[in-house]
């Protein structure tokens, strides 16, 4: 059998990771249940996971989007790259959780990131301490949008001489 070519890692901004051109959208393999398909479709096993990231790997895509709206996703996610967590950069979103067949939107991004914490803590106490991080940087921003908010709000002064 032939073997595909790699597709090209790229650098992601100044951030250190090298990152794939093409994404995988990771919504599949978690989910479906109340989603907006309309045909039904079958969540693929674990083994059948692990295989599909594998098979991104071997095309040269390292990246995956998913988010706690996709259901299981991440944790699968997690089992199936566990071993090889480096491999891969992983994008998740917040604001948006699917649990026991429920659709749930929360419209404050610190209450998200607790609970992708309080789900990481669970396996991963790097996840945990990565998602505290990113509540803190939540946190900071939305001090700083306060306050240029208070500025934008406030009446400019009238600058010209009577």
């Amino acid at each position: 059998m032939k073997s595909s070519p790699k597709l090209r890692l790229r650098p992601l901004g100044r951030t250190g990771f090298a990152i794939s051109p093409i994404g995988f959208g990771a919504f599949k393999i978690g989910r479906n249940q109340k989603t907006k398909y309309s045909a039904a479709y079958d969540l693929p096993s674990d083994e059948q996971v692990a295989e599909l990231l594998d098979g991104l790997l071997a095309l040269g895509i390292n990246y995956i989007d998913t988010a706690p709206a996709y259901g299981t996703s991440e944790e699968r996610i997690g089992r199936a790259i566990a071993g090889r967590r480096a491999e891969f950069v992983l994008a998740t979103k917040v604001g948006e959780t699917f649990e026991a067949a429920q659709w749930t939107q929360s419209s404050e991004a610190a209450e998200s990131l607790a609970q992708m914490a309080a789900r990481g803590a669970k396996g991963d106490p790097k996840l945990a301490a990565l998602v505290r991080e990113r509540q803190d940087l939540v946190a900071e921003w939305q001090k700083r949008d306060a306050v240029r908010s208070a500025v934008v709000a406030q009446p400019k002064a009238n600058t010209l001489a009577k």
